[in-house]
């Protein structure tokens, strides 16, 4: 399809408004809601922590505020009004003010019963019902940051013997486009509308497929699997680019690339999108890496999410724009980059590329409109 048939609705959601509820009748939400949901969606979300800030904030929004903020961060807002959620945040704004201070700053929190003041004690009660735990039977609750993926909050009661009983609520999920369906199909029930996905202004998703690697044979169509490294001109072997239904953020599924030191040719999964000059566009991807590292000619640095600006030629216009992972091991990560697209740009193509030995997972992928 030329790049040109897409001009005039894609300039539709450049310029739009904001699109409305579906389904019922939305709460009522004027320019203070809107003002006050738009400070909390500006605030960072690449980390646990930061999302978790982020829900903090919301608490104070009325439902006018909540469903407003809902149309770019429902997952925040379903957190914010479902009970099992609601009652994991309510228990860390019952402890005190030097340790909710620890909370905000990222910390690992243990409060065992013996230090419970007594509105701690009423909401650590609260949760540990919720997992039909016994009031009397309740030892401690910890919170933090786990594996840079999402927030625990995790309750400890005794069992039998010398048995530990636990329960954990997981909050500030890393946002992506399926999990935020999810939790639009939550918030219908409690709003008795369900917030739109902004589809239509700053903050809407551009048509980015399948970003979270779900669909059956989506490599080799959705996303393409391009030459992006290749070692003193050798093309074999070819690095292992397969989908893992075992490791994943979002689904069921995630990218999975695994290298050695043999490997020569390193292919990038690639997806392009149309779009209009003009345009500021964010790219945003997460990555996990297990044992990755720089091996004979391989480059620390090739291991990135790149976007890249294309004519109708698919041609680049202007140098790809770079977010460089983290190596050796750890948990899912974000990536991010943010550009505007070039007078003569009619595409941005979107890579993920791993080019160091040891596997490397990709997960929810996004092209949001800044």
């Amino acid at each position: 399809m030329p790049a040109m048939t897409l001009l005039l609705p894609l300039l539709a959601i450049l310029l739009g408004p904001v699109a409305q509820a579906q389904g019922g009748v939305p709460p009522l939400v004027d320019d203070a809601d809107r003002a006050a949901a738009a400070r909390i969606g500006a605030m960072p979300d690449g980390d646990p922590v930061s999302r978790l800030l982020m829900l903090l904030e919301a608490r104070s929004l009325d439902e006018g505020g909540l469903f407003a903020l809902a149309e770019r961060h429902p997952d925040i807002v379903e957190q914010a009004v479902v009970a099992r959620y609601k009652r994991a945040v309510t228990w860390l704004l019952a402890m005190p003010d030097a340790d909710l201070h620890r909370v905000r700053r990222g910390e690992q929190v243990i409060r065992v019963r013996e230090l419970w003041n007594e509105r701690e004690q009423e909401q650590a009660e609260s949760l540990g019902t919720s997992f039909g735990f016994k009031e009397k039977k309740l030892l401690a609750v910890r919170a933090g940051p786990y594996e840079g993926r999402v927030y625990r909050v995790v309750i400890d009661s005794k069992g039998k013997g010398q048995t530990t009983d636990r329960g954990t609520v997981e909050l500030c999920w890393p946002p992506t486009p399926e999990r935020d369906e999810t939790s639009r199909d939550t918030l219908a029930k409690h709003f008795g509308a369900r917030p739109s996905r902004m589809d239509q202004g700053s903050g809407s998703l551009l048509p980015l497929e399948d970003g979270s690697f779900e669909a059956d044979g989506t490599l080799g169509t959705t996303w393409s699997l391009e030459d992006a490294i290749v070692l003193s001109g050798v093309r074999s072997p070819v690095n292992d680019v397969e989908i893992d239904g075992g490791t994943y953020l979002d689904g069921r599924r995630a990218l999975r690339i695994y290298n050695s030191a043999e490997t020569r040719l390193f292919q990038a999964a690639t997806q392009r999108v149309e779009i209009v000059p003009g345009m500021r566009i964010r790219a945003r991807t997460h990555h996990k890496t297990e044992n990755v590292r720089a091996e004979y000619q391989q480059n620390e640095s090739d291991l990135y999410l790149s976007m890249t600006f294309e004519d109708i030629f698919k041609n680049p216009v202007e140098p790809p724009i770079i977010a460089r992972g983290r190596i050796a091991t750890h948990t899912w990560e974000p990536l991010e980059v943010t550009g505007t697209a070039p007078m003569d740009a009619a595409y941005v193509r979107i890579a993920l590329v791993a080019g160091l030995s040891g596997t490397t997972w990709f997960d929810g992928t996004s092209l949001t409109l800044e």
